[in-house]
């Protein structure tokens, strides 16, 4: 099956991530309101109860937030047509032939795992290295101000290096193949 793409652009990039993210917060914010609301009732509870919701929260919440909520704004984002270019996604059949797929649970969170583990590689690498020659200087210049707020100041750092790392990223994958599908970048017609 032939596939005219195109090169994706950082542009397009932006785009993806932004659709991606808004996405993203919307649904962390209803789960973190979540386990707000559970932490008020805690009080009222006795003991067992609490350790119950504790646990439940706990096996819930986290795995939710921390991977069920980036694969549902991913499964979302990929069934957009944005307004120059739409992905398409392409499963390889067992007989070395490609079709078409519709964004389904299995191909977001494949195509979102290859997005996380590079963003997640390359952004701790560069803020590794950006951030410790500033711990030095910061050590060095025994600045109480600064030192106070160190975690502070590698927090922005880090916010700072992610952003473009993970345009980077996303430029990158959206026209890769990987051993099970293809994702291609189109444009609309």
């Amino acid at each position: 099956m032939e596939i005219e793409k195109i090169e994706p652009t950082y542009g397009m990039a932006i785009k993806f991530l932004w659709a991606m993210v808004w996405r993203q917060f919307v649904l962390a914010l209803i789960v973190i309101g979540i386990g707000v609301g559970v932490s008020f009732i805690l009080p009222s509870l006795n003991n067992t109860a609490v350790i119950s919701v504790l646990i439940v929260s706990s096996t819930t919440l986290i795995p939710t937030y921390l991977v069920l909520i980036p694969v549902y704004a991913t499964y979302k984002t990929l069934q957009i047509k944005f307004n120059d270019f739409t992905i398409i996604l392409l499963e390889q059949l067992s007989d070395g032939k490609e079709k078409i797929a519709k964004p389904n649970w299995k191909l977001s969170l494949k195509f979102w795992w290859a997005f996380a583990w590079r963003a997640t590689l390359v952004a701790m690498v560069l803020g590794a290295l950006i951030s410790f020659p500033i711990g030095i200087y910061i050590e060095i210049s025994k600045s109480k101000l600064v030192s106070s707020n160190l975690g502070i100041i590698c927090n922005i750092i880090g916010v700072i290096v992610s952003i473009p790392v993970s345009i980077y990223v996303i430029k990158n994958i959206l026209n890769k193949k990987f051993k099970t599908f293809s994702i291609y970048t189109v444009k609309n017609t």
